[in-house]
């Protein structure tokens, strides 16, 4: 079974704080909150956070670095200044240990070169990037990033029963219909709509995504048991 932990997100407040805690929210409705590691809600108070930082890469299975549009400006300007800067810290260990580390970019930002990075971090812009991209792209994106991350930290489990397996297929056949009305709605906001219209569209988007929510949560307690 995957240790405590085991899925590490690694960010920047200044840049992707708000994305980074939808982000966590949507993982969170697949895996045990336990299996994932954000700052926030995994440190302890009282606890030395940096000895905390450093336990939790050292355990975790697959880091993620979520990379927004300052990202790497605030890390060359940490650089100039010899700060310490706990997010290089985070990505550095990671790629020393040769665990997978998984750039997702949000907020539009690009995936930095290698001749831009410190030598410590020089090896994070070969890694395969994923991104999360604003609506109505982000539930697609979120969901490809689960299906990686469940290939990384997934063990060998008691097979489903025949009625699971139903359930299941029904399940995921209903999340695709659920994302792609979620993507049609989503794309008729893009258009010359009355303001009474827009209102149904806002309504429906949320009922949605609540379904989605849901279906996600039912999908996660019958692949957790």
């Amino acid at each position: 079974m995957s240790s405590k932990n085991a899925i590490f997100i690694s960010y920047r407040r200044s840049d992707s704080q708000d994305v980074t805690g939808r982000i966590y929210d949507r993982l969170n409705s697949y895996f045990d909150n336990e299996l994932i590691f954000r700052d926030v809600y995994s440190i302890p108070y009282g606890n030395d956070f940096q000895k905390e930082l450093k336990q939790s890469v050292e355990r975790c299975e697959v880091l993620v670095a979520v990379i927004g549009a300052t990202w790497l400006a605030v890390l060359q300007e940490r650089l100039k200044r010899s700060d310490t800067d706990w997010v290089r810290t985070e990505i550095a260990m990671a790629l020393q240990r040769d665990i997978p580390v998984i750039p997702l970019l949000v907020g539009g930002a690009r995936m930095p070169g290698d001749h831009e990075l410190p030598d410590d971090l020089q090896t994070l812009a070969r890694r395969n990037a994923a991104q999360a991209r604003p609506d109505p792209d982000f539930h697609n994106d979120i969901e490809q990033l689960i299906q990686r991350l469940e290939e990384i930290i997934s063990n060998p489990t008691q097979p489903l029963s025949p009625l699971q397996q139903v359930k299941l297929a029904a399940l995921k056949k209903r999340q695709q219909l659920l994302l792609a009305k979620f993507q049609a709605a989503s794309n008729q906001m893009n258009t010359s709509l009355s303001e009474a219209d827009k209102v149904t569209l806002q309504e429906q988007l949320a009922s949605l995504e609540q379904e989605l929510e849901q279906v996600a949560n039912e999908i996660s307690s019958i692949t957790s048991s």
